[in-house]
């Protein structure tokens, strides 16, 4: 047969199938009468709900009609099984648009028989709900499944009773009972929580739902007397609902035995010496009845209100009682019923709790010079505070200790003297225990302390960082740092650190300069713009150890430049760890002193000639500062700078204005208050800091507060001694 025969026969057939696909569509999908396609096996019902997009099939015998003009030169066997695939993913997008479903009915029911056993029940109602379930197990269908839960304070599910043809037949009910191991005693102490005390039908409600295997029609048969103590049935029969339970109530036909149950007495969590408080009982009542009810505190009978006639409704009932304590300490409550119409169980009738009452309001004052801590402690003694005066030192080692102070203050502490699992724990305290923490000021407080970028400034409504105050003129700063090889390690990183944090502490416009010793200087750092803080934060990370120490010819590097800086004020800091001749320093410092340029030295370690050092100082106008510790440097150097660039401590009388309000001041009238002769300068933080006082004549903040986390932190930038707040 000839190429073009074989094409004619296989086009030919190709048009036949499609006719035999297009006749076929036509009479059982697109005129059949029914708009769906359905057929059933086992028992299940397979439908397609969208049956005419099974046209799509028909373009197969395209596929199949152009392997006879194709041109590729592939074998028919790979050919053969590509246009298999392509009509494979055609039928299979042909049923998917089809929508196919499938369904399948059933009548088999999974029935959950909740049977209430609390001891609100009489063992008669106990008896007709096992007739009930006897009943239920002996008429059930085959297929069908039932399962008993019983419930009193907690649900349990009872196992069927395996008989002897083999066949399960129906549970006993009996009431819950405590487990073996419990003592008598004990079970008697706890009879407000015994086991069949409370009535919580939706707790077994919700243990149902994990009874129903898939396939099952879901029912629920409740058998109670409706007295429910705990949860709330109603709520979660409409949540059974969802979950495809029907849900079916049987009420016991039995008369209800009187019984009352004294669950619980709730007491406020704070309770204040001399604040009246309510004690609040929780009380069950089987049915509506009348009692006695007497609150004793301690020993002694309840003195506001001692004694209630109760007018008790069935179900859960609360009961108030008026109560204040006297006397700080542990104080016990109890309640005793008495005079009940009808009581099955007596043991239930009396309940008590203890309270721990604290005393006067707890202040820890933490004095960075507890010797000066007396005008404050007598100050809040007289206003019936407990003061717990310590130096850093004795700061508290855990939250939990800290935890039993109303308010904690810090005042006059420099940085170094309170470890960073201190600040820590301030931090916790104030933010998760809602307790009140306020920072005092002082020479050692604030910027003057080193307290920059620390978690207590983090905590504070102010900022340290403050502007240059517009009188103060610009400054040139030299830092003298000695690089000899005793300054290798710790020491030397510790003084580049100092003299990045001196960086920070200096404005944009101010002029600094870094000069390292050993035997000659060296000039890392020439004079320039503090604003250049990357460039000179690298150079002085440059700064290698090594060498011997000669002070001499690094200051007079330090005076040749600033002597040639216009600046209007000009500061050495000289920092060395050892001792050099002292040849000529004298003069030289005299020279420096003349030209308007002051020197403060800082002496590291125990080996330093002091004599010298404090020489320099004192004839070079600064101050000599002796560190025994390399940690402490970055602190000392920032506490200078501060002093000499920005004038953080104002020392000068002036009156306070109240800017803000706080209910803690209504009482007092600030313009009539002595006037604070002192305070560490600093700026508002943004919203939500809130300022209360301020200065009258510069209107820096004295006193702000902002709440941290669920507690207050407050800035006072004056002292709390007889320096600045003498009067």
């Amino acid at each position: 047969m000839s190429r073009r025969a074989y094409r004619a026969v296989w086009l030919v057939g190709c048009a036949l199938l499609l006719v035999g696909l297009a006749y076929l569509y036509n009479r059982y999908v697109w005129s059949a009468p029914e708009p769906t396609i359905g057929w059933t096996k086992d028992g299940v019902v397979y439908e397609l709900l969208n049956p005419r997009m099974l046209g799509v099939v028909l373009v197969a015998p395209w596929f199949i009609a152009v392997l006879a003009w194709t041109l590729a030169d592939l074998p028919w066997q790979q050919r053969f099984v590509t246009v298999l695939l392509r009509i494979v993913f055609v039928a299979s997008l042909a049923m998917g648009l089809a929508r196919p479903v499938r369904s399948a009915n059933t009548d088999k029911i999974t029935a959950v028989y909740l049977v209430d056993v609390s001891d609100s029940v009489p063992d008669e109602a106990l008896s007709d709900a096992q007739d009930v379930i006897v009943e239920a197990y002996e008429n059930k269908r085959e297929g069908d499944l039932v399962r008993v839960v019983t419930f009193a304070n907690r649900p349990r599910l009872l196992e069927p009773i395996e008989q002897e043809d083999g066949a399960f037949g129906a549970p006993t009910i009996e009431r819950h009972q405590w487990p073996e191991g419990v003592a008598k005693d004990e079970a008697e102490r706890l009879s407000n929580q015994a086991p069949g005390a409370g009535s919580n039908l939706q707790a077994a409600l919700q243990l149902a739902y994990g009874l129903y295997p898939p396939g099952y029609l879901r029912r629920a048969v409740l058998i109670s007397d409706g007295l429910q103590t705990d949860g709330d049935i109603l709520a979660e029969a409409n949540r059974a609902a969802d979950h495809g339970v029907k849900l079916h109530a049987l009420a016991y036909d039995r008369p209800v035995p009187g019984e009352v149950a004294l669950r619980g007495l709730r007491i406020p969590d704070r309770v204040k010496v001399g604040e009246t408080f309510s004690v609040t009982a929780d009380i069950y009542a089987s049915r509506a009845t009348k009692a006695k009810a007497r609150l004793f505190q301690g020993e002694t009978l309840n003195a506001l209100d001692g004694v209630q006639a109760l007018d008790l409704k069935p179900g859960p009932n609360e009961i108030s009682f008026k109560s204040v304590v006297r006397v700080a300490g542990e104080v016990t409550y109890s309640l005793e019923l008495s005079d009940i119409g009808t009581d099955r169980f007596d043991k239930n009738n009396q309940y008590a709790t203890t309270v721990d009452v604290p005393g006067r309001p707890q202040v820890l004052y933490v004095e960075g010079a507890p010797q000066y801590a007396g005008p404050l402690t007598g100050a809040l003694t007289a206003q019936q505070f407990d003061v717990d005066v310590r130096p850093p030192a004795g700061f508290p080692g855990s939250l939990k200790e800290l935890e039993r102070y109303d308010f904690v203050i810090l005042s006059d502490t420099p940085k170094e003297r309170m470890t960073l699992q201190s600040q820590e724990l301030v931090e916790q305290y104030v933010r998760d225990l809602g307790g009140g923490f306020l920072f005092a000021g002082g020479e050692n407080g604030y910027g003057l302390g080193g307290w920059y970028r620390t978690t207590i400034a983090r905590l504070l409504p102010v900022r340290m960082e403050t502007e240059k105050r517009k009188e103060m003129p610009s400054v040139a700063m030299v830092l003298v740092i000695d690089r000899s090889g005793s300054m290798t390690g710790m020491p030397i990183e510790m003084a580049k650190k100092a003299a990045k944090a001196t960086l920070d502490v200096l404005a944009s416009d101010d002029l600094i300069a870094v000069v390292a010793f050993d035997s000659q200087p060296h000039r890392y750092v020439k004079m320039q713009p503090a604003r250049n803080r990357s460039r000179v934060r690298g150079l002085i990370s440059r700064i290698q150890s090594g060498g011997g120490t000669e002070i001499f010819s690094a200051l007079d590097a330090a005076y040749n430049d600033l002597t040639v800086t216009p600046a209007r004020k000009k500061h050495v800091i000289l920092l060395t760890d050892g001792k050099a001749p002292s040849s000529g320093i004298r003069d030289l410092v005299s020279a420096m002193i003349a030209e308007a340029i002051t020197v403060t030295t800082v002496g590291l370690g125990g080996d330093v000639d002091e004599q010298m050092l404090k020489m320099i100082a004192d004839v070079g106008g600064g101050r000599y500062h002796p560190v025994p510790d390399p940690q402490s440097l970055p602190r000392i150097f920032t506490k200078e700078t501060e002093m000499i660039a920005r004038a953080a401590a104002v020392e000068e009388w002036f009156p306070v204005v109240q800017t803000g309000y706080a209910s803690f001041l209504r009482k007092i009238d600030v313009r009539t208050a002595p006037y604070l002769h002192g305070y560490v300068s600093t700026k508002m933080k943004p919203t939500p800091a809130v300022e209360l006082l301020a200065s009258e004549d510069t209107e820096e903040p004295i006193l702000a507060r902002w709440r941290v986390g669920t507690g207050w932190a407050l800035a006072w930038t004056s002292d709390v001694k007889s320096r600045w707040a003498v009067e």
